[in-house]
């Protein structure tokens, strides 16, 4: 069918196919709903006995529509349709077409080439052809109907009454030049359907693509904050892990000398359990006595404070004494 333009991709093309598809089904089911009222016509015509030639001979070319319509309507369903197919089948329509309007000149009126009432119908063929989205195919069908439309006519010129046609505007050979001419504007006009859904389709290509670059986008960004937010739980995870490992220093079993009472870090030094405390934690010292050691080096002192001393919860520095400083051993 109808190829897509450059500018489309893949999807696009899909539905350019799709579309072209839609439009053949719908010429189809709109040639069962024509075949339907010829056959209605001819029925009635039979029932009235008027022209039963003309119907019999209608009624057939309906039979033969319906059978080359429904072979195109199963090729349709299997998805059997190509662009030849496509060529073949608008030339039937417009066969056929001419083929009733000749017969309907030949045994109902000979002026039935420029009155029939199945005239209108090549417009409508042209229409249809026109939702395939192929613009060669409506190319095609509009040179076919001027064709079919004044050569019919010529064919039955001959045949037509020469003082009845000066009393009709369009039955004279320019009136039907005339009708010709309007048929090939209408049909050029046609080609603005499958031009707009084109330049429709491709703005929606310009559109879809623009989208898909905007994700893109998004994701790549995206995908940076991950990585700059990974980092930095992974550097927290870090921290957090060496202030595990701070507070597990501090567990466990400490190497410490029996006499001075320093520790031994994990590099094999010792240090004393100040400078131990200051370095695996956030604790700091601050310093006083006990009572034994006030006891032991400052037992005047002690003596005075005694009392307050056995109080528990209660502990005192030596500098909390007035007489710390006088009573100190020099």
């Amino acid at each position: 069918m109808c190829p897509a333009p450059a500018s489309s991709d893949n999807t696009y093309q899909e539905l350019y196919a799709e579309e072209a598809l839609r439009g053949e089904q719908g010429a189809c089911a709109m040639r069962w709903v024509i075949l339907a009222l010829v056959s209605l016509i001819m029925l009635t015509m039979l029932s009235l006995g008027r022209y039963p030639a003309a119907a019999w001979r209608g009624l057939g070319l309906a039979a033969f529509g319906a059978c080359y319509n429904f072979w195109l309507w199963r090729r349709l369903r299997q998805g059997l349709l190509s662009t030849r197919i496509s060529y073949l089948f608008v030339s039937l329509d417009l066969f056929t077409l001419t083929a009733y309007t000749y017969l309907a000149s030949v045994h109902v009126s000979p002026l039935a080439v420029i009155s029939s009432t199945t005239i209108p119908i090549y417009g409508m063929i042209m229409l249809l052809v026109a939702l395939r989205q192929d613009r060669r195919l409506l190319l095609f069908a509009v040179g076919m109907t001027v064709a079919c439309l004044g050569g019919v006519y010529w064919l039955r010129y001959p045949y037509l009454d020469k003082t009845l046609l000066g009393f009709h505007t369009s039955a004279d050979p320019m009136g039907v030049i005339f009708k010709c001419v309007y048929m090939l504007a209408f049909g050029l006009c046609l080609l603005f359907i499958p031009k707009t859904i084109s330049r429709l389709l491709d703005r929606q290509a310009q559109l879809f693509k623009a989208q898909r670059l905007r994700e893109e986008t998004y994701r790549a960004t995206l995908e940076q904050q991950v990585a700059v937010r990974t980092n930095e739980l992974e550097r927290a995870n870090r921290e957090l892990q060496t202030a595990l490992d701070e507070v597990k220093a501090l567990s466990g079993l400490l190497p410490i000398c029996t006499s001075c009472k320093k520790i031994r870090d994990d590099q094999g030094y010792w240090r004393g359990v100040e400078d131990y405390i200051r370095r695996h934690s956030q604790a700091d010292f601050t310093h006083g006595i006990c009572p034994d050691c006030m006891a032991r080096i400052y037992p005047e002192v002690y003596a005075r404070l005694k009392d307050r001393l056995d109080q528990p919860g209660l502990p005192i520095t030596p500098t909390q004494d007035p007489s710390f400083k006088k009573d100190k051993p020099q």
